[in-house]
């Protein structure tokens, strides 16, 4: 079969067709058949997260348009969606630019990409191009075919202007093939095998005689062989250069290719792009090579912008409006920021804040913006949330103080007002700075043995003031290790004086002289008279058998003696630490 590409020169044998209704010349012949509705071409349009609808109606000249092979399951995920997620819903990373998408294990850009033009699977057909998503054609329409009247030789300058056989279309304008043929008439020939015009111009050939070699002679001279012609006639034919017969007699060249050592090529100066032989330093489809697509001017194989428009990738932009490229190519303008004359600025509303060093700044709402709330570089931290420039406490009853959230009553830092610290040995009480009014003195028994069954620390917290004073929200924690082979740590509380829980806690990481933490709580709100003590005995073991796993005296808040008063078991009141001292992390 023949296949026939658009421009050059057209076989004489392929005369036929062009004017048979309904033919059409194999898929990509002058921009090939189509049949059926290709369907609605929809373009991603940013915001959050859109999707683009897979093509799935009929051919569009060299297979269906089905859709190709996007990233999550049947859509195209848009992978710069902003809010609505980057890359493949399905858990898989796109391998893809920003502005491109995964098509059939490609990347293509859906906005210039022939092969995927406004969705995955949707080809460009003929000397079509890709233009923001849509195929359309540069050159001109002929009987609803694009076709470029520069070369097409049924086409050439115009529609239906056809060049004679052997001529082809330079420039919109008829004339010989190459500097072999001859014009004699019309006609462009080969005088070397032109019985009618042989070795000359009107120099006929006898009608047994052939034309060889530019000579008429009884029989072909080699390297040129006699080959029987249709119409009953024989011409001399070289079978390794001729495209009438390449390779041997009757095999021809489809248009645009030449015959070398008797196979058909592309002519020089041609590279095949699917069916077709172009020019790729001229074509706006093949610019520079198959399927480069260019929307402006190809020059020399280069896609060549003009207007004042710059090339980015395969596109031609205004980088003075451009959100991808706003100043120069793949400089992208953040979420909530469109580029004007050539700089990123910020829609109304929103303030420009500095990223990270050396990624420029991002646009955002002072107002609700949790890491830049009034102000850029405001954080409001994990505790906190911004509300109309404020950074305001989650729990309610705290305050926000310089990047953290404190109550007022007894935060040591933050005492009756933010940055009001109470000084060293102090704690805040009611908002207020005083002497520590609650005291700890323990005493824990430290058995004969190098390791005891249980560890069990007697509290009594005091109150060293002659002012009563309020138990509410008091928690108190001993610190200790657990060390032998015991697993298990079972808390017990015998006798409390008041109401109280307690609980063991594994450190994660352990600290220094303490890996667990015995932690009781007073429930209720209880008051302590002034001068007065209140006792809780409590202990901790491994479990069922009581397994010797204690080594008590080289726990943090172990003292020795009888009720002494003891600074390294810790006092708490709503979370802050109103007596004693933690343990610091365990050296490496």
């Amino acid at each position: 079969m023949i296949i026939e590409s658009e421009g050059l020169v057209r076989s004489p044998y392929l005369l036929l067709p062009y004017f048979l209704g309904g033919f059409c010349l194999a898929a990509g012949a002058f921009g090939g058949c189509a049949k059926g509705d290709v369907g609605d071409l929809v373009l991603p349009t940013g915001g959050t997260g859109g999707t683009v609808p897979l093509v799935t109606g009929g051919d569009a000249t060299g297979g269906d348009a089905t859709g190709g092979e996007p990233t999550s399951g049947g859509t195209v995920v848009d992978p710069t969606g902003g809010a609505g997620g980057s890359g493949a819903e399905g858990g898989a990373v796109s391998p893809c630019l920003p502005e491109e998408y995964l098509c059939a294990g490609e990347c293509a850009n859906l906005l210039s990409s022939r092969q995927h033009c406004g969705a995955c699977g949707v080809r460009c057909t003929g000397d079509q191009i890709c233009d923001a998503g849509t195929c359309v054609c540069p050159y001109v329409e002929c009987g609803g075919t694009c076709v470029n009247t520069a070369v097409s030789v049924i086409h050439c300058g115009t529609c239906n202007t056809l060049c004679a056989i052997g001529e082809a279309c330079v420039d919109g304008a008829c004339s010989c093939q190459d500097a072999s043929l001859t014009r004699c008439g019309a006609l462009c020939v080969d005088l070397t095998t032109n019985p009618a015009n042989c070795g000359a111009c009107g120099t006929t050939c006898g009608e047994t005689q052939v034309c060889t070699q530019g000579a008429c002679s009884d029989d072909c001279i080699p390297p040129e062989s006699r080959c029987d012609q249709p119409d009953g006639s024989v011409r001399c034919a070289d079978l390794q250069v001729s495209i009438d017969n390449c390779g041997s007699c009757g095999i021809e060249c489809a248009v645009g290719y030449a015959c070398v050592a008797g196979i058909c090529e592309c002519a020089p100066g041609t590279e095949l792009c699917g069916t077709l032989c172009v020019d790729t330093l001229t074509s706006l489809a093949h610019c520079g090579g198959c399927d480069k697509n260019c929307t402006h001017v190809c020059e020399a194989g280069v896609c060549v912008c003009e207007g004042g428009l710059i090339a980015c990738g395969e596109e031609c932009v205004d980088t003075a409006t451009s959100a991808l490229h706003c100043g120069g190519c793949d400089q992208p303008c953040g979420v909530g920021s469109s580029c004007v004359e050539g700089a990123c600025v910020c829609d109304a509303g929103l303030d420009p804040c500095p990223v990270a060093e050396g990624e420029g700044t991002s646009c955002t709402d002072l107002q609700t913006d949790d890491l830049n709330c009034g102000a850029c570089g405001t954080s409001c931290g994990e505790e906190a949330s911004c509300v109309a420039a404020d950074c305001t406490c989650d729990e309610a009853g705290l305050t926000f103080c310089t990047g953290e959230c404190a109550d007022l009553d007894y935060s040591p830092d933050h005492c009756g007002a933010c940055g009001e610290p109470c000084a060293d040995g102090q704690i805040c009480q009611q908002g207020e700075c005083q002497t520590p009014a609650l005291v700890v003195r323990s005493k824990t028994p430290d058995g004969p043995n190098d390791l005891e069954t249980e560890t069990a620390p007697t509290i009594r917290l005091c109150n060293q003031s002659s002012n009563s004073v309020s138990l509410s929200g008091i928690t108190i924690s001993y610190w200790y290790t657990k060390d032998g082979t015991t697993t298990n740590q079972i808390p017990t509380f015998p006798w409390p004086q008041i109401p109280a829980t307690n609980s063991a806690t594994r450190l994660d990481p352990p600290l220094t002289d303490a890996d667990f933490v015995l932690t009781m709580a007073i429930t209720g709100s209880p008051s302590l008279a002034g001068s007065e003590c209140v006792e809780f005995q409590q202990s901790v073991h491994g479990g069922e058998g009581w397994t010797q796993g204690y080594k008590i005296d080289n726990d943090w808040s172990y003292l020795a003696g009888e009720f002494r008063v003891n600074e390294q078991v810790t006092v708490y009141q709503n979370g802050n630490l109103i007596w004693g001292t933690e343990p610091p992390p365990r050296a490496e």
